[in-house]
């Protein structure tokens, strides 16, 4: 017990005790060769751990970069699918050409037209895979940077321990070798500078992300995509009506716009709504970016066409509120009413002649995926008894604000329940 002790208490810079005998001399050796590590070969064991862990760094990153190539298969396929289609359209523009019947024509234009649609959507899913795939790499790229940042601090912190023990044991093995030691022996000792250098670990640079993930800039849908691919071309008359991404990703479309137009409703001159809203596939409402309404007019001057836009805005971003419309165009029946009675057919507004109904265009501020919407009738009543509701509307989307694509048609509208619908994207009607 004694020699242990003043080993202890030399090790906190304590003197302890006079020049020993040989034997207790050669006790304090067998204790120092199981405190001090006189080979350092577990030093260098350890550097050798350091360093992998070191070199690892940046594996979470240079991971992330396999993520770039992922859709390069899809590609290949769709620039196929487009060959295929260009062949298959010039032969049919040769057959139309030709003395060929008009069955043999159509069954051609039918081939082709189903090749067609095959191309579109291989693009579709292209562009929808690149797109998932650019938003994996740049997750990636930042889980992977936030932990590098950990991992290079923990693995510093290692580093700078090895260096110190080892320093430390340095210090010790000098004591403990010149036991029984001077005071000034001691400070000698327990200040020695020490080369640690062959500890220092070699540390990679971050890597930089190499190059932008680009989404596919253009696809079905959009008036530069037609242009693009049909348009230039001399067979681009012949192609069917292109089937839009945005219309063909299943019950959740992408759209940015929506022109909710309402042909058919109110009682002699007016029309409200109660409440609109929008969702996801995950059931969370959609806030519109801005809101807008066609022209509104009241035949008294003394008051106000309509609630006025903070209404509307209420009405459609939050779900909630009341709002009315005086136009002389609203009736519901036809048979009445300051007006014309223009729309009282319940056709689309455009087609009818002399009058444009009510119609309110959304603006998300950018695509979004909308899977549903719906809205509520008012319930009241006015003073001759009949309801101020919508019975009949239409609901359009669009990515490009030019495009447009058929998401929702009711043209008998009953009751004050909410009424709105799924969108099942998959073969909607493009509005010409």
């Amino acid at each position: 017990m004694s020699v242990v002790f003043k080993i202890v208490s030399m090790g906190v810079g304590h003197y302890i005790g006079s020049a020993e005998d040989s034997s207790e001399h050669g006790a304090l050796m067998q204790v120092r060769n199981r405190w001090v590590r006189t080979d350092h070969a577990w030093f260098d064991a350890r550097h050798a751990e350091n360093q992998v862990k070191a070199t690892k760094l940046n594996s979470a990153t240079t991971s992330c970069n396999s993520l770039l190539t992922k859709a390069t298969g899809i590609n290949v396929e769709v620039e196929l699918a487009r060959k295929t289609h260009a062949s298959c359209r010039e032969l049919q523009g040769q057959m139309a050409k030709g003395n060929v019947t008009d069955s043999c024509l159509a069954d051609k234009k039918k081939d082709c037209d189903s090749i067609q649609v095959l191309f579109e959507t291989g693009w579709c899913a292209w562009s929808s895979s690149q797109l998932t795939n650019c938003k994996d790499f740049e997750t990636c790229h930042a889980t992977a940077k936030e932990s590098r940042v950990a991992d290079l601090a923990y693995v510093q912190h290692l580093e700078s321990m090895l260096k110190a023990e080892f320093v430390h044991d340095k210090r010790k093995e000098c004591r403990i070798k010149d036991w029984p030691s001077t005071a000034v022996k001691l400070v000698e000792c327990n200040t020695a500078a020490h080369d640690v250098t062959k500890f220092d670990l070699v540390y990679p640079d971050l890597p930089s992300v190499p190059g932008s993930c680009m989404p596919v800039p253009n696809q079905p849908g959009q008036v530069s995509w037609k242009a693009q691919e049909y348009d230039t071309k001399n067979w681009g008359e012949l192609v069917a009506p292109v089937v839009s991404c945005a219309m063909a990703a299943g019950p959740v479309c992408g759209v940015r716009y929506l022109r909710w137009k309402i042909p058919k409703g109110g009682n002699a001159d007016h029309m409200c709504i109660n409440g609109v809203s929008f969702y996801d596939a995950s059931g969370n409402r959609i806030t519109p970016l801005t809101v807008s309404h066609s022209e509104t007019m009241k035949t008294d001057p003394e008051q106000p066409p309509d609630y006025g836009q903070a209404a509307l805005e209420e009405i459609v971003r939050k779900g909630d509120g009341h709002w009315c419309a005086w136009h002389t165009d609203f009736n519901a029946d036809g048979v009445g009413g300051a007006g014309s009675n223009k729309f009282s057919n319940g056709q689309d507004p455009e087609a009818d002649a002399g009058g444009s109904g009510l119609t309110i265009s959304i603006d998300f501020g950018s695509e979004k995926q909308v899977s549903k919407w719906n809205y509520k009738n008012p319930y009241h009543h006015d003073s001759s008894g009949s309801t101020p509701a919508i019975t009949a509307y239409n609901l359009a989307g669009s990515t490009d604000n030019s495009t447009w694509w058929l998401l929702d048609d009711n043209q008998d509208v009953r009751g004050s329940e909410r009424f709105g619908a799924e969108f099942d994207c998959v073969g909607v009607k493009q509005l010409t």
